[in-house]
Formats: C-alpha cells, sequence, structure tokens
C-alpha cells in the first residue's frame, strides 16, 4: 500500500470522530511521521471528495461555540488555532454567528446563576457574572447591559 494511502486513511479515520480543519490534519500527519509529499497527496484527495472543507469546519465551530455563549474574539483566537484566520474566520462569524441568540441565552444563563446564588451579595453575584462572560470572550459592554437585563 503506498505511504500516501496510509496518510489518507489515517485522516479518514480522524475525520471518522469529527470535522478537522486542513492544518489539523497536516499536523497530525506530519507528527504521525508521514512525509510532507504524502500529506498533501492525502489532503487534496479529501479536499476533491468533499471530505475537507475549511469553510465548512469554520461554520460548523462557530455554530458549537456560539451555543456554548462564546463571545466573537474567543472564537475568532480558536478558529485561528485551527489554521482558520483572516477573512475566512470573519466570514464564518458574519455567516453563522447571530448575536440575539447569544444576548437571548446569556440573559437566561446569567438569571440561572443569579438564582443559584441567592444569598450572595448583588457585588458577588455581578463579579461572578463578569468572571464568567469574560471567559467566554465577551467584552465589558455586552457583560454590562447583560446585568442590566438581568437587574444585577
Amino acid at each position: 500500500m503506498p505511504r500516501f494511502k496510509k496518510a489518507k486513511d489515517y485522516a479518514l479515520y480522524l475525520l471518522k470522530f469529527r470535522s478537522r480543519s486542513k492544518k489539523e490534519l497536516e499536523d497530525r500527519l506530519r507528527r504521525k511521521g508521514f512525509a510532507e509529499d504524502e500529506v498533501e497527496e492525502a489532503l487534496a484527495d479529501l479536499e476533491r471528495a468533499g471530505l475537507l472543507d475549511d469553510a465548512d469546519f469554520a461554520r460548523s465551530l462557530v455554530r458549537s461555540r456560539m451555543r456554548e455563549l462564546w463571545g466573537k474574539r474567543l472564537i475568532e483566537y480558536e478558529l485561528g488555532k485551527f489554521g482558520i484566520r483572516g477573512d475566512e474566520a470573519r466570514s464564518a462569524l458574519e455567516e453563522v454567528y447571530d448575536e440575539d441568540f447569544v444576548r437571548r441565552e446569556a440573559v437566561e444563563k446569567v438569571l440561572k446563576l443569579a438564582g443559584r446564588w441567592k444569598g450572595m451579595d448583588r457585588r458577588k453575584k455581578r463579579e461572578k457574572v463578569i468572571a464568567y462572560f469574560s471567559r467566554r470572550g465577551h467584552s465589558y459592554d455586552f457583560i454590562k447591559s447583560l446585568l442590566e437585563e438581568a437587574g444585577l
């Protein structure tokens, strides 16, 4: 079996579990010990077959992180880790990211969290909400508006 075929089979094995970016597969194949030309040929074959599509991967990642209430900045950073940067990352964000959805879900999350912290003073609740949404890449202005909407 040609080495490029083994590289392609390994890439297909990885894709069986979840979609991946081209850079991610490239890195994994190199770590596995495949040569540059084998990696390139395997990835080109997967692209031609429609099994490797960075734009589709980016949209999927944006959807997934948006449901986890991540902010645009953090999602863009995450896309960059997978080799999707610049216009490609911004395009996926513009196409998929729904700020209204994130705001509605975030307000609901704040109310839910605040309900768990009944005995806690208001200042401490606000600090916890700020920390929670800051870790998810949201701006202070966004968080401040959430606090106002939730009455904190």
